[in-house]
């Protein structure tokens, strides 16, 4: 018995000894096995500082590590990083260190930490992902044939940790920047049809031309997937989405064809809790919504079908909608109440120009005091054509009164409008004002405002103007700050533009005051201290005079 334990342990030795050794032994020529491979087949630079072996991480199979790699593109995305990151990790069976040079590299698992991947496709349609080398490339049928099936990955297992996605569609001028990614996914990759259990969870900023639909907004998704590796086709299965807190249910499926993508798509929200609504607002504006009351309900119903190709987006019919509800933060004195919502997003055609957004209602009440928008806006991807009508009264004290929001400054004063406008956003960047039709009366009372510019807040008692065809009058303008009093009217050419694009305010104004201090207007001691400290050898003078934006 002794000797058969001392026979079992000799070899057990031997094995431990052989596992410690074959990393070394093996390491080199895994490392040129990879290296001859990924030359055969792509068009790219890649490069990585260490390569590890091990026989431990992942027993039976062998993990092998690459740390710190990158992949640089050639022509015509020349020098551009492809991907980059902290550390690969493949996992494959032991046979592979004793496969011949023809036969194909088996991944069974694959795994892939602090990366950046940057897709771009240029306005001629040519993709910086594109590397793999053309079979007419290779110099001879063999070499082809080995090109061909180099690597398999026949995963059960891959995740991608804390790392970023860059999308860039120059011909769509589509962006989609994916950070702080997390995703796993298990599923048989060695059949053609499989079903691929995920996780996934990152922040999503979305911009089509100069329309933003998310900014760094948190999703999650929990999905099973039907995927026909064949076919390419892909088909929701049981999911669980959230977009911030929305919660999100699709079904479906997308399918990859050789020269577009085909969509079916459906989505709603599982439920119809108003708080669902709060849940998709950006956290620094509604903060914890723990303890918040709501009352009435709120429903997403979306429908994306059709192609996506060169000429062509899903066609669409996203519906947004509320009645009759209300919110109250537990620790604020305020609710608000009577929200009514009533959007939809459609694009009945297919063509990118078509989409238009339709506001049938956005209605809320604080108070007494009810304030409602309605409109649209067509032609939203290219030069978008606003129609709005602005109706009601806010107190704008109350908007820290009802959300949980820190603002710079304390924010008063009674804003009230009844307003109707019809512009294209091209003549408000080109500054054609006669195109842009605007009436109506909005007015501001017992306004104030402090910021770091001026020494003494401004005090807008009124201000007040009327909108018709073609003309913007400035009605009233009574406004004091420090010992200076302002008293102004006359007309407005450009209001549009200075509200929307921030374009300074021009027009002709008769401007009276019984008392002028220049010493009003003298910047604050710690505006001042700034200036000087970020000036280098210039002479800077102890105070500057700084004028209101409006004036």
């Amino acid at each position: 018995m002794k000797k058969i334990l001392k026979i079992t342990g000799i070899i057990l030795g031997m094995v431990l000894l052989l596992l410690l050794l074959a990393p070394m032994l093996f390491k080199g020529t895994l490392e040129d096995l990879l290296k001859k491979h990924i030359n055969e087949n792509l068009d790219a630079k890649v490069a990585w500082e260490e390569m590890d072996l091990s026989f431990f991480r992942s027993f039976p199979d062998v993990a092998v590590v690459i740390k710190n790699f990158s992949v640089v593109t050639n022509y015509p995305f020349q020098g551009d990083t492809l991907a980059s990151g902290a550390s690969l990790k493949l996992e494959m069976g032991i046979t592979q260190l004793f496969r011949s040079d023809d036969e194909p590299i088996k991944i069974d698992a694959l795994q892939l930490d602090d990366a950046l991947i940057n897709i771009k496709i240029d306005s001629l349609g040519n993709a910086n992902y594109d590397i793999a080398l053309k079979s007419e490339e290779i110099d001879n049928s063999e070499t082809s044939k080995a090109n061909d099936d180099s690597f398999t990955f026949d995963l059960n297992h891959y995740e991608i940790n804390n790392s970023r996605i860059n999308y860039l569609d120059e011909s769509s001028k589509t962006y989609l920047i994916l950070k702080k990614v997390n995703h796993m996914g298990n599923g048989d990759f060695s059949l053609d049809n499989l079903e691929l259990k995920t996780e996934t969870d990152a922040l999503v900023s979305f911009r089509i031309d100069d329309i933003e639909y998310f900014n760094e907004n948190s999703i999650s998704l929990v999905a099973d997937f039907q995927l026909d590796l064949k076919n390419q086709k892909y088909t929701f299965l049981e999911n669980k989405a959230k977009i911030n807190e929305l919660p999100l249910t699709f079904d479906g499926f997308v399918k990859v064809n050789e020269n577009d993508t085909q969509l079916d798509l459906t989505f709603k929200t599982p439920s119809s809790d108003f708080k669902n609504f709060l849940a998709i607002i950006p956290k620094k504006y509604v903060k914890n919504l723990k303890g918040v009351t709501t009352t009435g309900d709120f429903t997403v119903d979306g429908v994306l079908t059709g192609m996506i190709n060169e000429n062509h987006i899903p066609k669409m019919d996203i519906k947004i909608r509320s009645k009759n509800a209300s919110f109250k933060y537990p620790d604020l004195p305020k609710a608000v109440k009577n929200i009514s919502i009533d959007i939809q997003l459609k694009n009945e055609t297919g063509l990118e120009k078509d989409t238009y957004l339709n506001i049938g209602g956005l209605t809320f009440k604080i108070d007494d005091e009810i304030f409602s928008v309605k409109g649209s806006i067509r032609n939203l991807t290219e030069n978008a054509l606003v129609n709005l009508e602005i109706k009601g009264t806010l107190d704008l004290a109350n908007v820290e009164r009802v959300l949980p929001i820190e603002l710079e400054q304390d924010l008063s004063g009674i804003f009230k409008a009844n307003v109707t406008t019809r512009f294209d956003m091209h003549s408000v960047e080109t500054e054609q004002y006669q195109n842009i039709r605007t009436t109506g009366t909005a007015s501001l009372t017992n306004f104030t405002y402090r910021g770091e510019a001026f020494r003494d807040e401004i005090n807008i008692s009124e201000v007040s103007v009327k909108m018709s065809s073609g003309n913007i009058t400035l009605n009233k303008l009574n406004a004091t700050i420090g010992q200076t009093d302002i008293s102004a009217s006359g007309n407005i050419q450009n209001l549009i533009p200075w509200v929307m694009a921030k374009q300074d305010l021009k027009g002709h104004f008769n401007v009276r005051s019984n008392t002028f201090n220049i010493n009003d207007f003298m910047a604050s001691e710690d505006t001042s201290l700034k200036e000087k400290s970020s000036g280098s050898n210039s002479q800077v003078s102890e105070e500057g005079i700084k004028i209101p934006d409006f004036l």
